[in-house]
């Protein structure tokens, strides 16, 4: 059996760009970015470096914010768009802060049938407290 076929979850974290300035964050100290490039995924780049055998046998996509959130992508559509092109019957989701990104790729990507992910880490000005910057 071939690796591609054994493959059925890929966890990729297209995008380490990021709007909040969290107090908490790893990637800086005090809410401001220490020594941390922020870059993500051209979907030329996923094109060349993921083999089309492995999206065909994709059951699930998760696109994850670890070190930043997905939705900074601004290629997050095309992405999308890709996999879906190569795998109709993939399912995907998405966790973000719900603060980044525009509303014109939020309706794409549910027209692509993408699950989204919202993260709060409480309301209001709890929420404030540990997702500084994410409105």
């Amino acid at each position: 059996m071939e690796l591609s076929n054994l493959i059925t979850c890929l966890d990729f974290e297209i995008s380490s760009i990021c709007n909040a300035g969290c107090t908490v964050c790893p990637r800086g100290t005090i809410g401001h970015y220490s020594q941390f490039t922020q870059t993500y995924w051209r979907i030329d780049e996923v094109k060349a470096h993921i083999d089309l055998e492995i999206i065909q046998n994709l059951k699930t996509l998760i696109l994850c914010g670890n070190f930043g959130d997905p939705m900074g992508n601004p290629d997050i559509v095309k992405i999308v768009r890709y996999f879906k092109e190569i795998n109709r019957s993939i399912d995907i989701s998405i966790s973000t802060n719900g603060s980044i990104g525009n509303s014109t790729d939020y309706a794409e990507l549910a027209e692509l049938g993408v699950s989204m992910r919202v993260a709060l880490d409480g309301v209001g000005e709890f929420n404030e407290l540990y997702r500084v910057n994410a409105k």
